[in-house]
């Protein structure tokens, strides 16, 4: 991100910014960031959106597609290490996100396919069918 292209100046930001709920507020007005009550949102990883040029995986909020899942068997920490994988084989930027700080499941999941559209790893839903984890009996009175 160009300086000229900064969304937020580092001088309005020291008048309007009190908290990191006020940052993470400013920020996701542009960024598709994880939920705010994640435990990776911290102060160092929100100020890494305010660098000249931005040296983690991040996601403009208008690029992103929320997709629909298919029930996906894997932890928050094994969908971060699919898609840091995924990031070191695109050659792109790591998350800058600890391991035992996972986001929440639907922001990896949407990292994961705006990476690889393809959707290597089947996490989409089938088009035309839902998967249901329920069975219905009817009473035949």
């Amino acid at each position: 991100m160009s300086t000229e292209n900064n969304l937020i100046s580092r001088n309005k930001l020291s008048v309007t910014i009190k908290s990191n709920e006020d940052l993470y507020n400013i920020l996701s007005k542009a960024y598709y960031l994880p939920n705010s009550n994640c435990r990776c949102i911290t102060k160092n990883y929100l100020m890494e959106y305010l660098s000249k040029d931005i040296k983690i995986f991040f996601m403009k909020k208008e690029k992103v597609i929320h997709h629909h899942f298919r029930k996906v068997n894997k932890t928050c920490q094994e969908l971060l290490e699919l898609l840091e994988n995924l990031l070191i084989s695109k050659s792109k930027f790591p998350t800058g996100i600890l391991p035992d700080q996972p986001p929440n499941k639907e922001w990896l999941l949407n990292a994961i396919l705006h990476v690889d559209g393809d959707d290597p790893h089947k996490l989409l839903a089938p088009c035309g069918s839902e998967e249901l984890d329920y069975k219905i009996e009817v009473n035949s009175e």
